[in-house]
């Protein structure tokens, strides 16, 4: 799945057809069909023409369930290139919505449980080296790209005030409840450590 020097090989350096077509197909298998029939599962991408969150509705089959994943998972420069859905490509949601609670009460949540990557007090207003090069990349094409990202990660000590708000005033919806992780502890696409991935899984049981 993670490849560091596959950018010597002229491959990606993570390779979404491992999990998307062999994880989840033969090791932890998912009812793809079962997932479709459902017809509950919202994926949050980054819309380079929009300049920020877009959120991809209900698949219809299991193929564009697989194109909606991927789409959600694609980090750019690290994943190749990046799938188109109507001729558009997207890219990680997590570059302009880490934490997608206002999404899910757009589209009319009144229960939300949340998981967070990172400790409430650890959400900055900087970006990464790497979230700076990927929307570089990105803003080529789509001129304001970067930009727009960037007004959402300065918007983040907004966005914690917003969810400590939600979750101290249960009274009346949207009810919110975060699990929020360890201070210091953060995860990210590149985590090897067996030890922090087991941590990380242990923290998503207890979450559900």
């Amino acid at each position: 799945f993670i490849d560091k020097i596959g950018w010597l090989k002229r491959r990606p350096i993570l390779n979404l057809d491992i999990l998307i077509n062999h994880v989840m197909d033969e090791h932890v298998p998912l009812d793809w069909d079962k997932v479709v029939a459902s017809q509950k599962l919202y994926s949050i991408v980054a819309d380079p023409h929009q300049s920020g969150a877009r959120i991809l509705g209900p698949a219809v089959n299991s193929d564009e369930l697989r194109l909606h994943l991927r789409a959600t998972m694609h980090v750019a420069m690290l994943a190749g290139k990046p799938p188109k859905i109507d001729g558009v490509p997207y890219f990680d949601g997590s570059l302009v919505a880490p934490l997608p609670i206002q999404q899910a009460i757009d589209i009319g949540a009144t229960h939300v449980l949340a998981l967070s990557s990172r400790n409430l007090e650890d959400w900055r207003a900087n970006q990464a080296l790497w979230e700076r090069l990927a929307v570089k990349i990105y803003d080529l094409q789509w001129p304001g790209t970067s930009a727009a990202i960037r007004n959402e990660v300065l918007a983040n000590p907004q966005k914690v005030e917003f969810i400590r708000k939600s979750m101290t005033k249960p009274e009346k919806p949207p009810y919110v409840f975060l699990v929020d992780t360890p201070r210091g502890f953060s995860s990210h696409q590149l985590e090897t450590s067996k030890a922090k991935l087991n941590e990380i899984v242990e923290i998503g049981s207890v979450a559900m």
